[in-house]
């Protein structure tokens, strides 16, 4: 099953789209899709059509940015690191690195040491970030790859141009957001490039 996982709406900064352009788009391409607010959780979920809408939210911290799935949106208050880590992982949810390599992000931590305390400790790294490039995307498997972490892919849209470039390909059929949980824990899924059509091919980057 394919989810692009990583996207703003209504209730993101710097964003120009509203989930009904998602949901447009995604039913058009039988792409199902999580909204990630940026500091908010996104109360838009469920089944529609055929595709499926599931809600997180992209915290932006001090040491990085974070994808967050099945925690309560109060985890935003947590600004230390280990502390948001621990409280995400509390409540029964998952947190990834988003976009490490581009700024702002993980990259502006100078502290390598610190930085793969940070790594050993969440569920998985975004490699493939549609705003990003392959130099980018390269850097961030390196790193997933070196803590043997999981590997999600999302557009990070924020306007029209960036709807449903990258995505995660998931072993099983996903129906809700402990699925989603789960099988990011187990590492049952991948990232991946979409074409016009939604046809992906994964080349792995050197």
């Amino acid at each position: 099953m394919i989810i692009d996982i990583h996207n703003h709406a209504e209730l993101s900064i710097n964003t120009s789209l509203t989930f009904d352009d998602y949901l447009a788009e995604g039913q058009a391409k039988s792409i199902s899709f999580a909204i990630t607010e940026h500091n908010r959780l996104s109360q838009k979920s469920g089944i529609f059509g055929e595709i499926t809408v599931f809600s997180g939210m992209e915290i932006l911290n001090d040491y990085g940015h974070y994808l967050v799935f099945g925690a309560p949106q109060d985890a935003i208050a947590k600004r230390e690191i280990f502390d948001l880590i621990d409280y995400v992982h509390e409540s029964g949810g998952v947190i990834i690195v988003a976009h490490p390599y581009k700024c702002p992000g993980l990259c502006k931590i100078k502290d390598e040491k610190l930085v793969d305390q940070i790594i050993s400790k969440l569920d998985g790294v975004e490699t493939l970030n549609g705003r990003g490039n392959e130099v980018y995307w390269s850097l961030a498997e390196k790193l997933a790859i070196k803590h043997n972490k999981t590997r999600i892919g999302g557009s990070n849209a924020h306007n029209s141009k960036d709807l449903f470039k990258t995505a995660t390909v998931f072993e099983k059929n996903i129906t809700d957001i402990s699925e989603i949980i789960k099988e990011i824990k187990k590492g049952r899924c991948k990232p991946i490039i979409l074409d016009d059509q939604h046809i992906f091919n994964r080349k792995l980057l050197k």
